[in-house]
C-alpha cells in the first residue's frame, strides 16, 4: 500500500496541475494518481480525479480521452466492461504503453471475475507492446503477473535490429509520423499526451537509429518511403 506521503504528493500534485487540463500529460497523471489512491483506499479522492476525467473528455471529445474516462472510473469500481472497453478505444490510437497499461488494469478486473483466460491474453499482449518500447522493467512486472495466473513459460522476446527503420518502436514511428507530417514538437506532445522533452527525446533516438542530421531529412525519407 503507497505510504502516507506519496498519498499526499500525489493530492497535492492533482490539485495544482488539474486546472492545466488539455495540457501535456493531463489524462496521464489522472490514471496514475486514480491506480495510486485506489490502493490506497482513498475512494473519495479518486472519485474526484474521475469526475475531472469525464468533464474532460466532453470537453475534448477525442477517442483517447473517452478512453481515459472510462479506464479512471472501471479501476475505481473494478468495472470488467468498463475496462475492457477502455482497451478497445485504446487499441485505435498510438499510445501503446497507455494501452499496455490499460490492459494490465483490465486484466487485474478479469481476474477478479474469474475470467483468467481473458486475463491472460490482455496480460500477453502489454508484455509484446512493453517488448517493442523496450520497457524492460514493465516487461518483467508483466510476466509476473502471467506467472500468477498460471503461465509458467516467459514470454519470447527476440531481439530485434538496433538500426534502420526497422529498429524505430511503436511510440518512434508516431513521433516520426507526425512530424514528417509538419507538426512542431509542442503539436507532437498535445497528440501523444507527451511533454515536449519527451518527444525531443524520441526524435533524438530516431535520428541516431537512422544516422539522419534533422527534421527535414527524415520527413523527406519518410514520405518517400510512404509514398514507396
Amino acid at each position: 500500500m503507497p505510504s502516507t506521503s506519496a498519498l499526499n504528493v500525489a493530492e497535492l500534485t492533482w490539485s495544482q496541475t488539474e486546472v492545466l487540463r488539455f495540457f501535456y500529460g493531463y489524462h496521464e497523471r489522472g490514471i496514475v494518481v486514480v491506480r495510486l489512491v485506489v490502493v490506497g483506499g482513498r475512494t473519495d479522492f479518486a472519485n474526484a480525479v474521475v469526475e475531472s476525467l469525464g468533464e474532460g473528455s466532453t470537453r475534448s471529445p477525442t477517442v483517447s480521452a473517452g478512453a481515459f474516462a472510462l479506464q479512471a472510473p472501471g479501476m475505481v469500481d473494478g468495472d470488467v466492461n468498463r475496462l475492457v472497453d477502455a482497451v478497445e478505444m485504446f487499441r485505435t490510437t498510438p499510445l501503446l504503453v497507455v494501452l499496455a497499461a490499460c490492459c494490465e488494469d483490465a486484466a487485474e478486473a478479469l481476474v477478479a471475475a474469474g475470467r483468467n483466460d481473458e486475463a491472460v491474453g490482455l496480460v500477453r499482449e502489454a508484455v509484446s507492446i512493453y517488448s517493442g518500447a523496450g520497457a524492460l522493467g514493465d516487461i518483467e512486472c508483466t510476466e509476473s503477473a502471467l506467472r500468477r495466473l498460471g503461465v509458467r513459460t516467459k514470454v519470447a522476446r527476440l531481439a530485434g535490429p538496433t538500426f534502420g527503420w526497422d529498429s524505430l518502436t511503436p511510440t518512434e514511428m508516431a513521433v516520426t509520423e507526425l512530424a514528417a507530417r509538419g507538426l512542431t514538437n509542442p503539436e507532437i506532445g498535445a497528440r501523444l499526451y507527451v511533454s515536449r522533452r519527451t518527444v525531443e527525446t524520441h526524435l533524438a533516438h530516431v535520428y541516431r537509429k537512422l544516422d539522419f542530421v534533422g527534421r527535414a531529412q527524415l520527413a523527406a525519407e519518410f514520405t518517400r518511403r510512404a509514398t514507396a
